[in-house]
């Protein structure tokens, strides 16, 4: 028997269909009660917020203005290196940023009572995800088109003219419909989305690709404009390619626009043919994934946010198996080993920034930029191949009861298979690079020196910020909890990331002083360095007890029941 349409009742009026006894509900009037029943701000409330946030704006411009002034110049020198990244290879990364948040979140989002609800009712799906769409449509493609002419003037020349601030607000607002198109397909698709997170690695591969493309021009650079939305959007512009003086002709501009609205219109015919086929489950697992971050924000708990954004994603898992060593000191390598080998992803985000890091230290050109891009890269890196690790300090009594060793000397063993990969990585890539000409021997030399104690200092501290667990203590939440003056934020930041932001600096530091002499002495001396600090930051790892204070006492030092009733 078939079942026929719902209808909302309006007040004071009640029809039912006579073959089946049901009512017709419309998605409009239920949105309308559901705002009845939840109304909003008010207008005086909303002037207030707009209020607060335009003073807030502005004190933070005019502090932001104050702080340009004096280390502008050297805030200049740590980005120069990376100019080259404007244009394409910028525009695929942002592209590839607002996919990523789709397979997390998504434009169309409900909460959880809304999941409950008002998904579950006799309502076209359609008609309650239609009105976000459009929305968010009309919203993406507006500030497409108002970043093409702020492109288009921060670029100077002819693309300050008026016909091409058009044809550039044209492409912006066809950019943002593609990706508001493109993020539905992934928010509406798990397999969509399990594939958006698998071809993640290959995307960035695209984007160095396309920054060489562009740093070289010719033919590389036409390809690079020519390859996708990434480059048709910069078509229109009408600026030079590298290396040459004259403009493009006036019909690429008009070609990559049309192909940008080409693909646009499709973007929206799908959106109007998609927009009632998405799952309930997907919604809710959204919900869910949403209200586990902002707990776990909240609380400071970084890592519990992590798992969360990892759960919804998913991984691209392999079936690994490893003979079990028979030597217990063999234990936490083979289950280092095992974990890594088990997740492909991982493994490949891992090796990718370590050779990214390396080549940055081994060309050696940027000075101060490649320094500290270098290290971030790196400390990156180390966090990646250190993952497994951090299954010892979400349990700690299973390592306490399992393994004949102190907390922290589990934690220091961890440690030795993530060293050698990093330095394994590090020292390939650099062979590449002398390979492809662009590492010269004596550099090759030099870096060597310097990456044996380098790639272990970075990994340990790497495992001093992950032996809390990524959580703050509730002593340190207490403490800081009656601050009325703002250290309390510096402070937890600090406790959260501060073995992070030591590691990222001293690194840094180090490698910009190589970088600027570029002496086989230099390198020695700071090698020596780093020996030395290796040596404290083993001392204080061993000392780690299962909470991740250091010593006797601590925050948290758990007696052998509680780890016993843990477990």
């Amino acid at each position: 028997m078939a079942v026929r349409p719902f209808r909302f009742l309006s007040a004071g009026s009640v029809e039912t269909e006579p073959e089946t006894g049901f009512i017709k509900v419309e998605a409009r009037e239920v949105l309308a009660v559901r705002r009845a029943l939840l109304p909003g701000r008010s207008l005086s409330a909303q002037a207030s917020l707009v209020y607060v946030t335009v003073l807030t704006l502005g004190i933070i411009a005019v502090l932001l203005w104050g702080i340009w002034g004096r280390v502008g110049h050297y805030l200049v020198e740590i980005a120069g290196p990376y100019q080259f990244i404007w244009g394409p290879p910028a525009i695929l990364l942002v592209i590839l940023a607002i996919l990523r948040y789709n397979t997390l979140q998504g434009f169309v989002s409900f909460s959880e009572p809304d999941c409950a609800h008002v998904l579950t009712a006799p309502v076209s799906r359609r008609g309650l995800t239609g009105p976000r769409l459009r929305a968010t449509s009309i919203i993406f493609g507006c500030a497409g088109a108002l970043l093409g002419m702020l492109a288009g003037l921060a670029t100077g020349g002819a693309a300050t003219t008026g016909v091409h601030l058009g044809e550039e607000a044209a492409g912006g607002f066809a950019l943002g419909l593609i990706l508001v198109a493109a993020g539905w397909q992934v928010q509406r698709s798990t397999a969509v989305s399990r594939w958006v997170i698998r071809l993640t690695l290959p995307a960035l591969a695209i984007a160095v690709l396309l920054t060489v493309a562009r740093s070289r021009g010719g033919l590389a650079g036409a390809i690079a404009l020519w390859s996708g939305p990434w480059g048709w959007s910069v078509l229109p512009a009408g600026l030079p390619a590298s290396g040459q003086a004259a403009a493009p002709p006036a019909w690429q501009g008009v070609a990559g626009l049309s192909l940008l609205w080409a693909c646009a219109i499709a973007g929206v015919a799908s959106l109007v043919v998609s927009a009632g086929r998405c799952s309930l489950e997907g919604f809710q697992r959204r919900a869910r994934t949403r209200s586990r971050l902002v707990a776990s924000l909240y609380s400071f708990d970084v890592r519990s946010a992590m798992k969360a954004t990892r759960q919804a994603g998913g991984f691209w898992r392999w079936r690994v198996r490893l003979r079990v060593p028979h030597r217990a000191v063999l234990a936490p390598a083979w289950r280092d080993l095992l974990g890594l080998l088990r997740s492909p992803l991982r493994l490949g985000w891992a090796i990718a920034l370590a050779a990214g890091a390396a080549l940055l230290f081994a060309i050696g050109n940027g000075g101060v930029g490649t320094s500290w891009g270098g290290a971030l890269l790196l400390y990156l890196a180390a966090s990646a191949f250190l993952e497994p690790l951090r299954a010892e300090t979400d349990s700690p009594a299973a390592s306490h009861l399992l393994l004949p060793w102190s907390y922290g000397r589990v934690l220091w063993l961890h440690c030795l298979l993530p060293s050698l990969f990093v330095f394994a990585t590090g020292f390939v890539a650099a062979l590449g690079g002398l390979a492809a000409g662009r590492v010269h021997p004596e550099s090759l030399l030099i870096f060597v020196i310097v990456w044996i104690p380098l790639a272990p200092m970075v990994v340990l501290a790497a495992a001093l910020s992950s032996r809390r667990g990524g959580r703050a203590s509730s002593d340190l939440l207490l403490m800081t909890s009656g601050d009325s003056t703002g250290l309390s934020m510096i402070t937890l930041l600090i406790w959260v990331f501060g073995w992070a932001i030591a590691a990222i600096v001293v690194t840094a530091l180090g490698m910009g002083r190589i970088l600027r002499h570029g002496s086989p002495v230099t390198a020695l001396v700071v090698a020596m360095t780093f020996v030395v600090v290796i040596l404290i930051l083993r001392a204080v790892l061993l000392a780690t007890k299962p909470g991740g204070s250091t010593g006797s006492g601590g925050l948290f030092s758990p007696t052998k029941d509680a780890l016993r009733e843990e477990h």
